[in-house]
């Protein structure tokens, strides 16, 4: 039978018949194609670069299909490497058990973020609970590549990017492109997907299911793809919830509103003590009652009253610090809506240190905890850190007695 005589099922949505076959834009890819397919499919397989904790808690449309039993299984392989350190310790390793070591650390940072960092507001704990509940009842399959020419050159990556959709009944979509997936790509990016639908493109379709499977089964030349660790699945079980979760309302595939200003009584009274104690303090607060919105009041207030002139947010993980950033861009901190719409990053290949101190009036930036000294020289020669409002996330992890020592007296806690 050729591809012209063969006619989709009567049972798939005319949302998933009438698909295009390239979507090209901004912000498109989310809402456009992404939440339409996972509402209504019953697989997904997806191979993808730079995965993050984020884009595990961002797929609000596929998840209460998930639960309901609709979807039936998510298979994901991705590759996450967090920053240069890691680089620079697998390519300096000539032990294979190290290498290994290294790349199950890099796969827990990405889990341990997503499922066990509680700081965060009751909408993220609550997809906590069902991220976990998804892994632990084989829900949700999650795979790991690296490039074994990583030795040889540490900068290589896993940058390959298919995805396929199916449907009951026996209908598949198949798509290629330039969208990892993350919230940024959804939303955000300017992206583009090509799309192949089985009951026009049968070959291209089975081409991508070969090409995943080769992947999910370690046969891709030049790959090393790993499986959760039994010791991160046996954590996630313990944490994970015995029922099956719900899900209140079935989201139209657009990210999170942002939340409100006004936040919690008690995340507002952190905030007011904090301006109280002369702009400064170290905001300790219970597990899960929201730090990081806690810090959003406080930088929305600075910024409504035009008190700072730079925003500098340091912590350790290229995956919390992207998590940030993502963050920055949905509560309309930084970006075109914003007075500060530069947002610079010098972390992981990011390299924004120097844009960012020659002029960082109104800008943003995201930089890894070791290299907040540079960032003091530049700007304490231009008279600009008074003006300067500087976030550390995990300030339990600030750092050893030389780098606070480096830092010390340039700004307060």
């Amino acid at each position: 039978m050729s591809n012209e005589d063969i006619e989709p099922a009567a049972s798939l949505p005319n949302e998933i018949k009438d698909l295009k076959r390239e979507y090209r834009g901004t912000g498109i890819m989310g809402p456009v194609f992404w939440g339409p397919c996972l509402k209504h499919c019953v697989k997904y397989q997806r191979i993808t670069c730079y995965f993050t904790s984020k884009g595990l808690l961002d797929w609000t449309q596929a998840l209460p299909g998930l639960i309901r039993g609709e979807l039936e299984l998510i298979q994901l392989v991705f590759y996450q490497l967090n920053d240069q350190s890691d680089w620079d310790a697998i390519h300096e390793s000539q032990d294979p058990e190290i290498a290994r070591r290294l790349r199950e650390e890099q796969v827990e940072e990405v889990l341990n973020l997503a499922i066990f960092n509680k700081d965060d507001d009751q909408n993220t704990a609550k997809r906590q609970q069902v991220l976990a509940w998804l892994i632990a009842n084989h829900k949700l399959e999650l795979r790991f590549a690296f490039p074994k020419n990583n030795a040889v050159n540490p900068f290589a990556l896993m940058h390959e990017k298919l995805g396929i959709f199916y449907f009951k009944d026996g209908d598949q979509v198949s798509f290629m492109g330039s969208p990892n997936e993350t919230y940024m790509a959804g939303f955000e990016n300017h992206e583009a997907g090509y799309v192949f639908k089985s009951w026009v493109d049968k070959e291209r379709v089975e081409d991508a299911k070969l090409s995943f499977l080769n992947t999910w089964e370690n046969k891709s030349s030049g790959l090393e793809v790993t499986e959760l660790s039994q010791e991160m699945l046996d954590r996630i079980k313990v944490v994970a919830p015995p029922d099956r979760p719900t899900i209140d309302e079935e989201s139209d595939g657009s990210p999170p509103e942002p939340e409100e200003p006004a936040g919690w009584p008690h995340k507002q009274a952190a905030a007011e003590a904090w301006f109280n104690n002369n702009h400064a303090g170290i905001l300790e607060m219970a597990t899960g009652t929201g730090k990081t919105s806690t810090a959003f009041l406080i930088i929305k207030r600075l910024l409504k009253e035009k008190t700072i002139d730079r925003i500098i947010l340091t912590m350790e993980g290229k995956d919390l610090l992207n998590q940030w950033y993502e963050d920055l861009l949905k509560q309309k901190i930084t970006g075109k809506d914003s007075p500060f719409r530069r947002i610079f990053r010098h972390y992981g290949d990011h390299r924004g240190l120097n844009k960012f101190v020659t002029d960082s009036q109104h800008a943003t930036l995201l930089i890894s905890r070791p290299q907040l000294k540079d960032v003091f020289i530049g700007l304490e020669k231009r008279g600009e850190l008074a003006t300067t409002l500087i976030v550390h996330d995990e300030v339990h992890e600030l750092g050893s007695a030389s780098h606070r020592k480096e830092i010390a007296g340039k700004h307060r806690l």
